[in-house]
């Protein structure tokens, strides 16, 4: 790699740099054969991975070029590009050259740098090629590793035949000569098949960076150990001439790995593997005769002699596993050769995953495949009466036997009709028909339950404002009140809701003062106070001097008891003492070598731990508007945030690569000043890539609970050494946001899950899914009954987590995501942070009253692809409740990256 493309990596790839309009580096992922990787935010409140490729030494527009034929391809199991850019040596967008000027023969063709058959605009020389796709879920690798730090030897058979077949489809589109790549239909052969490249999406495995190989690899072979792509290759690939089956060789070695944990190959140096591909030394041992046979079928070193498509490959394989004794290995859901573009799905946006719905009980209205959506100038009442109609008429859709050219007789139509009316009149006219008494048939009025209450005529604002002033003392009888209040006017189901707008750029955090006040903060490089008494967008204050750089989320925090503002931009810390007393120009301190990434202020309120991106842990000390240095050491890892556990005896930082370390403060401040390293314990699980970490606020125990990329989340007691007090598993996406509070432990993931479970996380959890995109954010009352997750759908979401998920306050934003939430519970706000540069501001008390009466919207959930016709997975409980809700099944559980 050359000097120039360091300096532009240097510069550029930090976190909150937006190299591209809309596009936001948010987190670095790792290092792939191409380049880094990174996590980054993308328009629309949309997350991607974005891939950051040295160009030295070679050809950038034709690469350039050939990536964007490659873009064109589309297919369910094919993970999509998105956008691709070239950048210069200073890291800017150089413009794209006309697609005219391209004479793509194929993409070999095209990787040869040869400038004889194209011409182009003259423009500044490429350094790095950008390449975005969406944001996959856990590798098929990592769910391997998971799976065998469970005790089992690889995934499941069951479950990793389904993600064979699903990359069998995405191989054989992509091997099929249908591809016009400039000069007619060219068939393409992934050339880096591998665990590492197949990623979960929803419950469908996706091939990802197909094409890449062939385009950007000079050499065939540039990996350096057996753990690289060597280890997967077939010979003719590794002697430079791919087959139309090389990529059925590779995924044949990635199923073996994928289910017994180890390589085909024995360990050795780079040349042994490659000599052990060409010569056929290819050990299945560890599998049945029958596997066995297919393996080494589509292993043969004549790569004529291997299976006619990968689809037939899984075909093979699945007839081999029920012949071994495994009945359930399932059937195609569809053949590999019927994949085609015009039917795949356009992957605008992630696959959405779907959860199996409990089965109905007697007399429960079944209504899942029902979508609730108001119409134009339809009210939310009203759409819950279509819903319903809708509901009982998929109830009666899927009762009804399905028999081809047959007609049932009119008079059961005629039954099934006016059974589906009287259904629907009774969903629709609930909210009015008052509760029954013990038994005597006898409705209880409203004013006999409520003694003295509202007459019985009265106004739906008169319904809700008195069940407003009863619902601290008396919830039940204030959810009745609100119920008839909706069914007069269902726009009170509706919170009204404020909006201040202040930032040009996304709310990243929203913090809540002594006094009441809020400092906002976003990517416009410029904090805002809003005074306590602030009902008016004119009222906000900018916080002075304005900051060289945005500032992140994770370094701006409270200190002095909650009464001041300290935030690092850049490497410089900014402190401004006793904000709600009036705003004065800040105390400024720059005595820090690198880039501050966090800081976290110790319950005392006046020693603040700051952390920079060189690995230098500084403990400062602030008070009567003054800071100074009072030590510093070196932390073992690059930390992205830091943390004190509530009672302050320990100090806990998650380090860029997802490990969890933690030093006794006691010993931080004695080895500081004795100019020693003080002890780092690990708390992370083996292999565990922690994505975020959460302590109670009011706790006085030092238990922390960690969330991680497989959607785990594990509790550990921060003692020497750690103790792991459990771990669960109750999501398959990354876990983006995680919270404790009460007895309740909440977390959301990457494909909009949100569960909630105890502080044991033991069976039975509640859960429910928010939308299609990540939950981006939570926030708790102290004693957990109330839970706020915001959504990058731009909805903020209420709910009451003393009871199965049944209602929910729903709340638009707006705007396209929510980016922090805050419930104020003592001055009786909701409070959310948005991308559009807005706070939105809610009364709780209304939410609430919402949230426990209001029924969820119906959402879509459509059975398990992975499971046979029939089968539904058991029901998971609520932790309060025996009633059931959705749940994934065990073996099922995969998360993302």
């Amino acid at each position: 790699m050359d000097a120039s493309f360091t300096i532009c990596l240097a510069n550029m790839l930090r976190r909150g740099y937006e190299f591209a309009p809309g596009y936001r580096l948010q987190e670095f992922l790792g290092r792939g054969q191409f380049g880094q990787v990174w996590r980054a935010s993308a328009p629309g409140g949309t997350a991607a991975a974005v891939k950051f490729i040295d160009l030295t030494g070679g050809q950038g527009q034709k690469e350039f070029e050939a990536v964007k034929r490659i873009k064109q391809i589309r297919q369910a199991n094919l993970m999509p590009i998105v956008a691709i850019w070239l950048l210069d040596e200073q890291g800017r967008v150089i413009e794209d050259a006309p697609d005219e000027a391209i004479e793509t023969i194929d993409i070999t063709a095209t990787a040869q740098f040869d400038r004889s058959d194209i011409s182009m605009t003259p423009q500044r020389d490429a350094a790095t090629l950008v390449v975005a796709m969406l944001l996959g879920g856990e590798s098929l690798y990592d769910r391997m590793k998971q799976c065998v730090q469970d005790g089992q030897p690889g995934i499941p058979p069951r479950e990793l035949l389904s993600f064979m077949e699903d990359a069998a489809k995405g191989l054989d589109f992509l091997n099929d000569a249908r591809h016009d790549l400039g000069s007619g239909p060219v068939a393409i052969q992934h050339c880096d098949v591998k665990p590492a490249n197949i990623v979960v999406l929803g419950n469908s495995a996706v091939i990802c960076d197909f094409g890449l190989a062939r385009i950007l690899t000079r050499n065939q072979i540039t990996a350096t150990s057996a753990s690289g792509t060597p280890a997967y290759m077939a010979p003719e690939a590794i002697s430079g001439h791919p087959s139309q089956t090389s990529d059925q060789y590779s995924l044949a070695v990635t199923y073996y790995h994928l289910r017994t944990g180890s390589l085909p190959v024995a360990d050795g140096t780079l040349y042994e593997v490659l000599e052990a591909h060409r010569r056929g030394d290819l050990s299945f041992s560890g599998l049945g005769p029958q596997e066995q046979a297919v393996l080494k079928r589509a292993t043969q070193l004549d790569w004529q002699e291997r299976f006619l498509s990968n689809g037939d490959f899984v075909s093979a394989l699945r007839d081999a596993l029920r012949a071994e004794g495994f009945p359930h290995a399932g059937q195609p859901s569809q053949p590999s050769g019927q994949s085609d573009q015009t039917n795949a799905p356009d992957q605008t946006g992630p696959l959405v995953a779907t959860r199996h719905p409990a089965p109905a009980q007697s007399g429960q209205l079944d209504t899942e495949g029902v979508s609730l959506e108001t119409r134009p100038g339809e009210t939310r009442s009203e759409a819950s009466g279509t819903a319903a109609v809708a509901a009982a008429s998929a109830i009666a859709a899927k009762e009804l036997p399905s028999k081809p050219d047959r007609r049932l007789p009119f008079w059961i139509g005629g039954l099934a009709v006016a059974a589906l009316l009287v259904l629907a009149t009774v969903i629709l006219f609930a909210p009015e028909i008052g509760r029954q008494s013990d038994g005597s048939g006898q409705q209880e009025t409203l004013e006999t339950r409520q003694g003295e209450g509202p007459p019985a005529e009265a106004s739906a604002r008169e319904l809700a404002e008195s069940a407003r002033n009863k619902f601290g003392q008396d919830p039940e009888a204030a959810e009745t009140l609100f119920l008839k209040a909706c069914s007069k006017d269902a726009a009170w189901a509706e919170p009204e809701k404020t909006t201040w707008v202040g930032h040009s750029d996304a709310v990243e955090s929203v913090l809540i003062t002594s006094n009441g006040s809020l400092v906002s903060i976003g990517y416009d490089q410029t904090p805002f106070l809003w005074p306590a008494t602030s009902q008016r967008p004119s009222t906000r204050i900018p916080l002075q001097p304005p900051l060289p750089t945005p500032i992140y989320r994770e370094a701006m925090t409270l200190v002095d008891s909650g009464a001041s503002v300290l935030a690092a931009a850049s490497s410089v810390l900014h402190y401004w003492p006793n904000i709600d007393a009036g705003v004065s120009e800040a105390t400024v301190l720059g005595d820090f070598e690198d880039e501050v990434l966090a800081v976290a202020a110790h319950p005392s309120g006046h020693q603040v731990l700051v952390g920079s991106a060189d690995q230098t842990a500084t403990v400062v000390q602030c008070g009567d508007g003054k800071l100074s240095v009072v030590g510093r050491f070196s932390s073992i890892d690059v930390m992205k945030q830091w943390f004190f556990d509530p009672t302050g005896t320990w100090l806990v930082g998650l380090s860029e690569t997802g490990n969890v370390s933690a030093y006794r403060w006691d010993e931080v401040t004695e080895s500081i000043q004795a100019n020693s390293a003080p002890e780092a314990l690990s708390i992370s699980a083996d292999g565990a890539r922690n994505r975020g970490l959460a302590f109670d606020p009011t706790a006085t125990s030092t238990t922390v609970f960690l969330g991680d990329a497989t959607g785990s989340i594990s509790a550990w007691q921060i003692t020497t050494p750690p103790n792991l007090i459990a771990r669960a598993q109750p999501h398959r996406g990354t876990i983006e946001a995680i919270c404790a509070a009460g007895p309740i432990v909440a977390a959301g993931d990457s494909d909009g899950w949100l569960t909630v479970q105890n502080k044991n996380l033991q069976p039975p959890a509640n859960d429910l899914k928010l939308g299609n995109r990540p939950v981006s954010c939570l926030d708790a009352t102290a004693d957990g009954r109330w839970l706020a997750a915001g959504t990058y759908d731009g909805q903020v979401w209420l709910l009451k987590t003393s009871a199965p998920f049944k209602t929910a306050a729903v709340l638009p934003t707006g705007f396209p995501s929510v980016e922090s939430v805050r419930i104020d519970a003592k001055r009786n706000r909701l409070i959310a942070g948005t991308a559009g540069g807005a706070i939105c501001r809610w009364d709780l008390d209304w939410c609430q009253l919402v949230a426990s009466t209001y029924p969820l919207p119906i959402a879509v959930d459509a059975p398990d692809a992975r499971s046979p016709a029939g089968e539904r997975d058991p029901p998971r409980e609520d932790i309060n409740s025996a009633v059931s809700v959705p749940s994934p099944a065990a073996s099922h559980r995969i998360a993302n990256r």
